[in-house]
């Protein structure tokens, strides 16, 4: 309340975030948004307050500095063979699940369109494809690899799910049968 406007210049806005780097140890990115805060309130202080406008283009002036984005690592294929090699084949949730990580990995499917998938969404013949409607309900056909056709063929024969009045069940379901939730999916990836 003692602040007022004229004190707020560009020395003090860059003194502030000099303390937020040095003393605080903000990262770069916190740094960011308190310079944004700033920027927004003195845009609106143009319009509002055109005799501030030098005051206001001085801190507008100020640059945000650039956020080093993080290298976004890849599985070995080694690697990818252990993961898809883990779930036991030889009990109905082990198949369903190596379906799950197959799928997720061949159609780059997020969890929610994955979870989302019924029967009338696969299509084995060729050229095989799995149908996701993604966010705000795009679709888009994504094609699978052969040994992924072949273990969905398995997976929709052992649940008979291939039947035409089956085509709006959920393709994964639960111990209860009931649709997989993404908290039944993190428990799996887990």
């Amino acid at each position: 309340e003692k602040i007022i406007l004229k004190m707020i210049d560009q020395s003090l806005v860059l003194s502030f975030l000099e303390y937020l780097d040095k003393e605080r140890q903000s990262s770069c990115r916190t740094r960011n948004q308190r310079l944004a805060a700033f920027h927004s309130f003195f845009r609106y202080l143009q319009v509002e307050a055109p005799e501030c406008m030098m005051q206001c283009q001085q801190i507008l002036a100020i640059p945000f500095r650039r956020v080093k984005r993080p290298v976004l690592q890849y599985l070995a294929p080694d690697d990818l063979a252990a993961i898809l090699a883990l779930p036991d084949l030889t009990s109905k949730s082990g198949r369903r699940d190596s379906i799950l990580l197959s799928l997720l990995y061949d159609s780059g499917a997020r969890v929610q369109e994955l979870i989302d998938l019924c029967a009338q969404d696969i299509r084995l013949e060729t050229p095989a494809y799995v149908r996701l409607t993604g966010k705000q309900r795009k679709t888009r056909l994504v094609p699978l690899m052969p040994a992924t056709v072949q273990l969905i063929s398995d997976y929709l024969h052992e649940h008979n799910l291939l039947a035409p009045e089956s085509g709006h069940r959920p393709l994964f379901t639960n111990r209860l049968g009931q649709k997989l939730s993404r908290s039944g999916v993190r428990y799996i990836l887990l």
